[in-house]
């Protein structure tokens, strides 16, 4: 290597040298006893040395030379490091500080990962506390079916729920075959109440039944009640048969329900075609788009948005109008049972 503007010392006084580049006090140098041999550095060289040389010069002589000493010279303990070795440490020092930062990294992320895990651990419970959760909306939700069935089944329908006999043919076919009067009651029991003035209560199947009764032309379309007479007392048989009649009675509303349930399902049938007609009717634009002019292309999809908003607007206007139906006549006998409630044969 190069070095600017000066000659190296002489081996003999290197420990000297060494000391002086690396900040040795001034005295030090002046008074550092130094030789005076022809091959060596007087004091006062030794001063001029240290306060004209370079002094990245003579850090680089040091850690570039090849450190060759006189046997003798060895053994001095002044002697300096050889530049390899002070590498070498600087190396292991480096190392030691590269592995301590990868450790305190790797600590680091082992710290995330325990946060993450934590994290994990909190969001498995609170999936499973939603599960838990749904479970008992769902126990809930049955519960509450099994209770609107019990409902339906114990109301009375003495008036009929809004547009149910217009809307609905099983009730249309009830409400014609009322017309036609209360038949016989059952063994030993009493008959059924008429509606119609053609009532054939007289053919009754009951052994010892009596006939049923001719109803008025006004009373409204609803199943066989016998009502309870205010305030005579009535006695256990005539509760008895009027729940019989009650429970028979709602059986047919239970059936009505699920008829509108089906319907509802096909109205949904209904609007998925219509869904799908949509999406055929789209891909068949994106077809006619390059075998059509602009014009017709765009004329076909406004004909296709035109029939969809069409049909949609139908199938939606049945579909809420059968909702309302569902809801005025789950109404209605809620209606009904807070009557049962209120006349109670008490």
């Amino acid at each position: 290597m190069f070095l600017r503007n000066f000659e190296p010392p002489k081996a003999v006084h290197m420990e000297t040298w060494f000391l002086s580049v690396f900040g040795c006090p001034y005295n030090s140098i002046i008074e550092g006893g130094l030789g005076v041999a022809a091959s060596g550095y007087g004091a006062g060289g030794w001063v001029n040395f240290f306060n004209t040389a370079d002094r990245q010069d003579v850090v680089d002589y040091i850690l570039t030379e090849t450190l060759t000493r006189p046997a003798d010279f060895l053994d001095h303990p002044n002697y300096p490091r050889a530049p390899s070795i002070i590498r070498k440490i600087d190396e292991c020092e480096q190392n030691l500080t590269n592995l301590q930062n990868q450790m305190v990294s790797q600590q680091t992320n082992i710290a995330d990962l325990q946060t993450q895990n934590t994290n994990l651990q909190t969001q498995v419970t609170n999936l499973q506390n939603q599960v838990t959760d749904l479970q008992n909306q769902l126990q809930t939700h049955q519960s509450g079916n099994n209770f609107m069935a019990e409902t339906l089944i114990l109301a009375l329908l003495k008036y009929n729920g809004p547009s149910l006999i217009v809307s609905n043919p099983l009730l249309r076919g009830w409400y014609e075959a009322r017309k036609n009067g209360g038949g016989g009651g059952g063994k030993c029991g009493i008959g059924g109440v008429g509606d119609g003035k053609n009532g054939d209560g007289k053919n009754g199947d009951g052994k010892n039944g009596a006939d049923g009764a001719d109803g008025a032309d006004e009373t409204p379309p609803c199943p066989v009640v016998i009502p309870c007479p205010e305030p005579v007392v009535c006695n256990i048989a005539k509760i008895q048969i009027q729940l019989n009649s009650t429970i028979k009675s709602l059986d047919e509303c239970k059936k009505q329900k699920d008829q509108t349930n089906d319907d509802l399902n096909v109205c949904k049938s209904h609007k998925d075609e219509i869904q799908d007609w949509l999406t055929d009717c789209q891909k068949e634009y994106v077809k006619q788009t390059s075998h059509s002019s602009k014009d017709d292309t765009l004329i076909s999809l406004r004909n296709c948005q035109a029939e969809y908003r069409k049909e949609t607007f139908k199938k939606d206007k049945l579909c809420r109008g059968l909702s309302k139906h569902i809801i005025g006549y789950l109404d209605f006998c809620e209606d009904k049972v807070e009557k049962l409630r209120l006349a109670n044969c008490e």
